[in-house]
């Protein structure tokens, strides 16, 4: 898109460059071709630059407009990917901090229980990690026998 622009850029320079050139010429190209009245003709010949020069720019700025609108819309769709990748990024290191808990809580207990309130001790740990990785108000802890 920056080449393009600055091709049009350049283009429309030298455009501008070359009419302007012609009209200084102008004069001498009409006494070479000999026309019979050379003011009407140095007249039209000067119009015809002159529109040609109004178009050059016309054009030069219904496509710079297009190009403006084409980046803006670029910086948009630029600014909604940085947000949703900083989301991701986001949802990237809330995982791997509930990852962190779910190991802490298998590496944490030493001993398996012996005593009823040893046991409901483990389960209470349990649960309090469990609640706070699911963000949740509660949460149904289930003992299964593996044996059967």
């Amino acid at each position: 898109m920056v080449k393009t622009s600055r091709f049009l850029k350049n283009l429309y320079i030298t455009i501008i460059i070359v009419i302007y050139i012609m009209i200084l010429v102008s004069p001498f190209i009409v006494k070479f071709i000999n026309f019979e009245n050379t003011e009407f003709a140095e007249f039209i010949v000067l119009f015809l630059l002159l529109l040609l020069g109004f178009t050059a720019n016309y054009f030069y700025r219904k496509e710079s407009k297009l190009y403006e609108q084409q980046i803006k819309l670029l910086e948009n769709d630029r600014t909604t990917i940085k947000e949703k990748l900083d989301g991701a990024f986001k949802h990237i290191g809330m995982l791997n901090v509930q990852l962190e808990e779910l190991s802490s809580i298998f590496t944490k207990i030493n001993k398996y229980p012996e005593t009823k309130q040893e046991l409901k001790n483990v389960l209470t740990y349990y649960t309090e990690k469990i609640l706070m990785i699911a963000n949740a108000e509660w949460v149904l802890l289930r003992v299964v026998d593996i044996k059967k």
